[in-house]
């Protein structure tokens, strides 16, 4: 139980970032990484982001170069 509780307040510790846009675009997610610089990045409804793609372009392709 104790390891459980240092991991708790070990993670408690780290900050946690959560830009707020209307929309969430490439443009914004990639604006939000350059501005705070993270070592991690998780995304949250991901078939939400809105890509501008070139005609045949996979999705999955596009955010790789996030």
């Amino acid at each position: 139980m104790k390891r459980l509780t240092d991991a708790g307040c070990a993670i408690n510790k780290v900050p946690l970032i959560v830009p707020d846009y209307p929309e969430l675009t490439y443009s914004n997610i990639r604006e939000a990484i350059e501005k705070y610089q993270p070592d991690v990045v998780g995304i949250d409804y991901l078939q939400q982001v809105s890509l501008q793609r070139i005609p045949g372009e996979k999705k999955y392709e596009k955010l790789g170069w996030l």
